[in-house]
């Protein structure tokens, strides 16, 4: 390895590395972690919901597993519990993709490539620690337990209803897993042409009909197949993830993009890819992915772990000349590369070490601190009408004795005629304040550029706090509040306020 090699390598690392710690707070986390931490203290999974007023449904905690995983590792570590679990899998999914490109014996500058599509491609969905991180790592296992098996190694596939026994109490993408599994294992049974014996084809069965079963295995049992039937599909244009990946052209789009463009070069190139199924499935998961651009991990999971050979064979063809050996390191380049790496680290290393024990709490989602202090210090209880990107973050820290009215949690815990009741209010139609008097909430917290927020004195309600992003009405009467002194503008960290 020479030198200028090494260096692009470790400077790959450090962006890398960078980039995975740097975690902002998801709208979402709050919940998760006060979910989880009532399940590890009750030692209950199946809780009646006692954060919402309005909640009509029964709740299933699909995400269960990973809420407690999430809690129990901020327990012992606070936030760089978090950032460290993120690591973890991160670093897990990584070494998969890596020892799977590996066993091709690649050049390194194909591997290398191969690895970046990989964390591209998958970067947005492991940006936050999410139960969806799991899902990412279950897919490359299931994945390349897949190839394994066509590749002859068969005995890795008996692991898959495991997988899913697991997967199941994690997080909902356990669907896209096994509908993934299901085509496959049908394309493998059914199709004459392939070179199985029937004994094989017998434990293919088998072992999707064992999949199967093992999603049973939940504290929900059969209703966690009726409950995600009914919740998992389009139509979820207000949450940014559920949306087209033209939503954000560039920050989506590019990697989108440059997945795409792998999958097309690997297939038009490389003489050795002509397995047909492994394009299909790659085909779908594009389509699917730029239409609900939460997807997309998947979508590139498959191009590198599907289109290994492919890609290998393609990018070999393109840099077929001879190349000559490198010389080996003499011990001046060598001190004069590691010096070099040292001084790229210096200017990442305050990043690095604020980065491993902060969750920035920011983006244009996130309420003022000034509103939660005011709700805080003044000890408000009751029911409070909420924002949705709000909710979980209130459950947290006003929780349970000021319950919320809409949360992240929408289908799971709400019907479909509250989530657009909601809607209607935070529009101020004339619904809105019918809707309002059914509540009869204490208190109502909402941004202050909403259009139900102009029309909410003009009803009667009280504005006692007003800042730059939101305002909390109180009825007439209520109080006396006590005012607070504006906070810091400093950088904010989960869990805030």
């Amino acid at each position: 390895m020479s030198g200028p090699g090494l260096l692009v390598r470790a400077g790959l690392g450090v962006l890398f590395v960078t980039a995975a710690l740097g975690t902002p707070a998801d709208a979402d986390l709050w919940g998760h972690l006060t979910f989880g931490r009532d399940i590890v203290s009750t030692g209950h999974i199946v809780q009646v919901d006692r954060y919402s007023f309005t909640s009509d449904r029964p709740w299933v905690n699909h995400e269960w597993l990973a809420e407690v995983t999430m809690a129990q590792s901020y327990r012992l570590a606070g936030p760089a519990g978090l950032v460290g679990l993120k690591a973890v899998v991160i670093a897990a999914l990584m070494l998969l993709v890596w020892r799977h490109v590996r066993r091709l014996r690649p050049p390194p500058a194909v591997a290398i490539a191969l690895m970046t599509i990989a964390f591209l491609g998958t970067f947005w969905r492991t940006h936050t620690v999410r139960p969806q991180l799991f899902s990412v790592l279950f897919f490359a296992i299931l994945l390349i337990a897949m190839v394994r098996f066509d590749e002859g190694r068969r005995r890795r596939i008996l692991a898959v209803p495991l997988l899913m026994a697991v997967w199941v109490n994690v997080h909902g993408g356990w669907i896209v897993g096994l509908a993934v599994l299901g085509l496959w294992t049908a394309a493998r049974i059914f199709d004459t042409r392939r070179d199985l014996s029937p004994a094989h084809r017998l434990m293919l069965a088998a072992v999707g009909l064992l999949a199967v079963g093992a999603t049973l295995i939940n504290p929900y049992g059969i209703e966690m197949w009726t409950f995600l039937s009914g919740t998992v599909r389009l139509g979820r244009d207000d949450i940014e993830e559920w949306g087209s990946i033209l939503t954000h052209p560039v920050a989506l789009g590019v990697p989108w993009l440059l997945m795409l463009s792998a999958a097309v070069f690997a297939a038009w190139r490389s003489p050795q890819l002509r397995r047909y199924d492994y394009l299909t499935i790659v085909g779908l998961f594009g389509l699917a992915s730029f239409r609900v651009s939460r997807l997309d991990a998947f979508f590139g999971l498959t191009v590198v772990i599907l289109l290994t050979p492919g890609l290998v064979g393609a990018l070999r063809t393109v840099s077929s000349a001879p190349r000559r050996a490198s010389p080996p390191l003499s011990a001046g380049v060598l001190a004069i590369t590691i010096v070099t790496i040292g001084l790229m680290l210096l200017p990442a290393a305050p990043l690095l070490s604020r980065y491993a024990a902060c969750l920035p709490i920011d983006g244009p989602w996130v309420p003022e601190p000034d509103a939660a202090r005011f709700i805080t210090d003044n000890r408000l209880t009751g029911r409070m009408v909420t924002w949705f990107d709000w909710g979980q973050y209130a459950i947290w820290h006003f929780g349970p004795g000021l319950r919320v009215s809409m949360d992240g949690r929408r289908e799971t815990i709400y019907s479909e005629q509250t989530i657009h009741a909601h809607r209607r209010f935070y529009a101020a139609d004339d619904t809105a304040l019918p809707y309002l008097r059914t509540l009869d909430p204490d208190y109502i917290w909402v941004p202050r550029r909403v259009p139900i927020a102009n029309r909410l004195a003009d009803a009667g309600w009280t504005a006692v706090f007003s800042g730059p992003i939101s305002m909390v009405f109180a009825r007439p009467g209520a109080g006396p509040f006590q005012p607070i002194a504006t906070a810091s503008t400093a950088m904010r960290c989960f869990p805030g306020p």
